[in-house]
């Protein structure tokens, strides 16, 4: 069975879009689409150390700051919106809001 990542539209993904077809890339072929998606859904969930930012911004023709840069608003809502969803966490905010207040 083929492995298959729907494309999610984030605001990283269409940069990264951008940023492949303006290095070369062939975006429009299904195969690179693909390759787009997976790499914008690892990079949403910080899932890439160091050494794998330095070689994707290569390929992209970026640095590696301006890679991390794109990514990393977008990762850091995600990761704050899972937290909010989360009861237990839920929980404690509403604790130090109520706290705060007092």
């Amino acid at each position: 069975m083929p492995f298959h990542v729907e494309p999610s539209g984030s605001r990283f993904e269409q940069w990264l879009t951008s940023t492949a077809r303006s290095a070369g890339w062939s975006v429009d072929q299904p195969a690179t689409r693909q390759q787009i998606a997976f790499l914008a859904r690892l990079a949403l969930e910080d899932c890439y150390g160091p050494e794998d930012w330095e070689q994707i911004a290569q390929s992209l023709k970026v640095d590696v700051d301006a890679f991390v840069a794109a990514y990393t608003p977008e990762m850091r809502r995600r990761r704050l919106d899972g937290m909010r969803r989360d009861p237990v966490m839920a929980d404690l905010e509403a604790h130090l809001d109520d706290a705060a207040r007092d």
